[in-house]
C-alpha cells in the first residue's frame, strides 16, 4: 500500500493535471503581456523548428485523446494502429 501511494504521489508531482497546468499557463500570461500579443506568437512558431513540431505533436495527441473520450470504440482502433504504426 505504501508504494502504490509513493507511486501515486510521484505521479502527480510528475504529471500535473489539466487544471495546474491552465493555472500556470493563465499565470505566466498575466506575467507576461508578450502572451497577449497573436503576432508575436505567431512570430515565435514561425522562426522555432523545434517549437512547430512539439505544438503538432500535442495538437495531434489532444484530438486523438478527444476522438477517444468521444468516440470510445475508436479508442480501441486508434491505438491499435498506433501500435501499429509505432518501431518496435
Amino acid at each position: 500500500v505504501t508504494e502504490i501511494q509513493s507511486l501515486l504521489d510521484y505521479l502527480e508531482e510528475a504529471h500535473p493535471t489539466l487544471i495546474e497546468v491552465q493555472g500556470k499557463v493563465q499565470k505566466a500570461v498575466e506575467d507576461n503581456l508578450d502572451l497577449k500579443d497573436p503576432q508575436i506568437i505567431e512570430s515565435a512558431i514561425k522562426s522555432s523548428p523545434t517549437l512547430q513540431k512539439r505544438l503538432r505533436s500535442a495538437l495531434k495527441a489532444a484530438s486523438f485523446e478527444a476522438v477517444k473520450v468521444i468516440f470510445a470504440p475508436a479508442g480501441i482502433v486508434i491505438e491499435a494502429v498506433t501500435a501499429w504504426l509505432e518501431p518496435s
